[in-house]
């Protein structure tokens, strides 16, 4: 609701350019609006905090793990079912004050976001990107603009990092294809190198007991379509069924 008060104010001239966390935007844009730039990307990764200093995969059984977004839910008990997670809410400082308090034992954050806030020293560790698959767009920032301004598009042209833009282009033409959006527990990661892009996704049950999982690689000029080809393997590979019961509610 925040990002389309932001983009509906871009609509009606009040503002230029609008800016967003990737993460937050919506795969299908308002008519009229285009993305025209993506900033260097941080670091997509997942942090893993813990009061007690310990590694995710060395605490306890019945450990309480604070999140509120069902992918980190549905991947830490891909992981460990043994462990509990817990409904946390609130933004970064909030969540870190209410774990530190005894209400959680450990928290699954954003990497990016701690470092843009001065937290880095929070984290007691980086998780391993292709088992916490991070959300599409996560540690980029995108650039919103009107579709036919040709005077913003060039200067925000400046702007934009020719990778970051690939790869956030690819992620969210998978994740528009699947029709799902950040609450869905759909994770992604990818690489560029000497102009090809490598994808891999995966789509999990809100439990965690059930995944599937598929990559694709190709041209980095392919981006979209890529994107649209490892969607269209993951609902052949039983992921219609997965999105069909996540739609649910089950």
């Amino acid at each position: 609701m925040f990002t389309r008060k932001i983009s509906e104010a871009l609509l009606s001239g009040e503002a230029d350019m609008a800016v967003h966390s990737a993460k937050d935007l919506p795969t299908r844009l308002l008519p009229r609006l285009v993305l025209g730039a993506v900033l260097e990307r941080e670091d997509p990764r997942e942090a893993w905090i813990c009061a007690g200093g310990l590694k995710f995969r060395d605490v306890p059984r019945g450990f309480r793990i604070g999140t509120f977004r069902p992918r980190r839910k549905a991947q830490v008990l891909s992981v460990r079912p043994d462990l509990e997670v817990i409904p946390f809410r609130g933004n970064v400082d909030t969540r870190l004050r209410k774990m530190k308090a005894g209400q959680a034992d450990g928290l699954i954050l954003a990497a990016c976001g701690l470092r843009r806030l001065g937290l880095e020293r929070e984290i007691t560790e980086l998780l391993e990107e292709e088992t916490f698959l991070p959300a599409v767009g996560q540690g980029a920032i995108a650039v919103e603009i009107r579709e036919k301004d040709a005077e913003v598009a060039k200067k925000v042209a400046a702007l934009n990092d020719r990778t970051s833009f690939l790869r956030v282009l690819a992620e969210r033409s998978m994740l528009a294809r699947l029709q799902g959006g950040c609450q869905l527990p759909v994770g992604v990661t990818d690489r560029i190198q000497k102009k090809e892009l490598w994808m891999k996704a995966a789509i999990y049950s809100f439990d965690g007991s059930r995944r599937v999982s598929s990559e694709v690689r190709g041209p980095a000029n392919k981006a979209e379509a890529l994107g649209e080809e490892l969607a269209a393997r993951l609902l052949n590979r039983e992921g219609k069924k997965i999105l069909k019961e996540l739609r649910s509610g089950k």
